[in-house]
């Protein structure tokens, strides 16, 4: 197993590929909002993924930092969720998550140290300074709004074996917002912060929450604009 990235992995964020965006139609939704939600200041990890690996503890094999609702782990349900309080200003109590940041030269004292270790996740785990859940509009039309309980994944945990194809994760630096990388790390520059964007899928198929690998009933949309798949009617491409 490699433990960690090599020197070879890092590059100046300066040297980073831009951000390629669509081109907006005139009937583009310019609009935004963004859920207030915290940066986990209560603490809230496990290891679960209630969408990927249900009823299932140690499900992703790695630490999650958790904001809005409150009760998420692995035996999550819908039931369970709308039961429970949120850290989300205006009651909103979506499970949000992500893995974990750590600083592999420093010791992990949290409740799961030692699972982490065994899954190979060692140094002690970072709190985000800051934490936006951000929607936008989409290049081509109007969107629509979500349905209750959407499960909604991106990227791949395991990209580093898998390969890049469902790779998202992108990496760029604070003021060099028009740069990213998704296969490689970025060194910033004095005074300019580590940003990770996880963008997730918006092009949702008018019908399900879910499906069976969790992807195919919402999808990315293309440099249009539009879904790239036939079977994503793009309803909601925000």
């Amino acid at each position: 197993m490699k433990q960690g990235p090599d020197r070879g992995d890092f590059v100046d964020i300066r040297r980073a590929p831009r951000t390629a965006q669509p081109r907006r139609s005139g009937n583009a939704s310019r609009g935004s909002f963004t859920s207030r939600c915290g940066t986990n200041q209560n603490g809230h990890h496990n290891p679960d993924n209630f969408i990927v690996a249900p009823g299932v503890s140690n499900g992703a094999h790695h630490i999650h930092d958790y904001v809005g609702n409150l009760s998420t782990d692995g035996f999550s349900t819908d039931e369970s969720l709308a039961a429970a309080g949120t850290t989300c200003a205006g009651g909103d109590k979506s499970a949000y998550f992500w893995p974990v940041m750590r600083v592999r030269a420093q010791r992990d004292d949290s409740g799961q140290a030692r699972q982490s270790e065994a899954d190979g996740n060692v140094g002690r785990v970072v709190a985000p300074a800051s934490a936006r859940m951000q929607f936008l509009g989409n290049a081509r039309g109007k969107v629509t709004p979500m349905p209750p309980f959407l499960r909604v994944i991106t990227g791949d945990a395991k990209a580093g074996t898998n390969g890049t194809a469902n790779a998202r994760a992108q990496w760029t630096c604070t003021g060099f917002a028009d740069r990213a990388l998704t296969d490689k790390y970025p060194l910033c520059p004095r005074g300019s912060r580590v940003t990770r964007v996880l963008d997730f899928p918006s092009c949702w198929d008018g019908r399900n929450t879910d499906s069976a690998n969790h992807r195919d009933h919402i999808v990315f949309p293309g440099r249009s604009g539009r879904a790239r798949q036939a079977r994503g009617r793009c309803r909601d491409c925000g």
